[in-house]
């Protein structure tokens, strides 16, 4: 069986698997979740992939489930850490050497960019995200997650009501924008079966 190791999103902790951590026992395999240094505003994604490292028992038999915000950083753990496969579940899926909001900066019209307080590249450079599909809603972009509303309306729009109260009853503030305009180390992603 394998070991699942969940990493959560944005606004979330180690709680936001507290319903799906039952099934995969259930069907014998074992899991690990943690919660990231979100409220941290100076955390790197280099810092989440070590508390991820801290978190990670050994075996060769590992999954590693990136939910969100996540995708950006399961890839670090990927290449210094032997997984067996990377999940990445609703998630951002990192281009080595470039940020999150350089890959979705086309879809982004001049409020949202400003909102993000972000300057377009080259946009010869950027040239090559202009065919990829939507990496996210950008009707969020310059939303206040800290916002029971927003997260209402983004987060847990399809949850049942219980669910939706318990999940807001935990959300965490999100500091760390690392995932959104940290430059990406790889230089390319790596060699690990991948499921999205």
């Amino acid at each position: 069986m394998s070991l699942f190791c969940l990493v959560h999103g944005a606004f979330q902790g180690a709680w936001c698997w507290d319903l799906l951590i039952p099934y995969l026992e259930a069907q014998g395999h074992k899991t690990v979740a943690m919660d990231l240094p979100i409220e941290d505003a100076s955390a790197s994604l280099s810092q989440f992939a070590d508390v991820i490292f801290q978190a990670l028992p050994k075996t060769d038999d590992i999954v590693l489930v990136g939910h969100s915000m996540a995708g950006t950083v399961i890839p670090l753990v990927a290449q210094a850490h032997q997984v067996r496969q990377l999940v990445f579940l609703t998630a951002l899926i990192p281009y080595p050497g470039t940020t999150t909001v350089d890959q979705f900066s086309h879809h982004l019209d001049s409020d949202n960019r400003k909102s993000l307080n972000y300057e377009p590249k080259d946009s010869r450079q950027l040239e090559q995200f202009n065919d990829e599909p939507y990496m996210f809603n950008p009707v969020s972009a310059g939303k206040n997650f800290s916002d029971e509303a927003v997260l209402r309306q983004f987060f847990y729009q399809d949850c049942q009501p219980d669910v939706m109260h318990w999940a807001l009853s935990k959300r965490r503030l999100q500091q760390s924008m690392a995932y959104i305009f940290e430059v990406n180390p790889l230089k390319a992603l790596p060699n690990v079966e991948c499921r999205v």
